[in-house]
């Protein structure tokens, strides 16, 4: 782990407190750290094309066969609603 040294100005320190400050640095690290891992796993997902795995299409498929007729009956009653 490295240690960083920040220097804020005393204003600051009075108005919010040292305990704050710690506080709100560590926040902006954790965030920090969330969106490396996310840009991680895009370029992981960009590397695996799923629409070219075997697996992933054939759970596509069932995937839709299976929610088709909930959402196609969906659709039509929306139609009526909307006539």
């Amino acid at each position: 782990m490295t240690a960083i040294t920040v220097q804020v100005s005393n204003e600051v320190v009075e108005i919010f407190g040292v305990a704050e400050i710690e506080r709100q640095v560590s926040d902006l690290l954790d965030k920090i750290a969330l969106k490396i891992a996310a840009n991680e796993l895009l370029k992981d997902l960009k590397k695996n094309d799923l629409s070219k795995d075997k697996k992933w299409q054939e759970a596509r498929k069932l995937a839709w066969e299976k929610e088709k007729e909930k959402i196609l009956k969906n659709l039509k009653l929306n139609d009526k609603l909307h006539s």
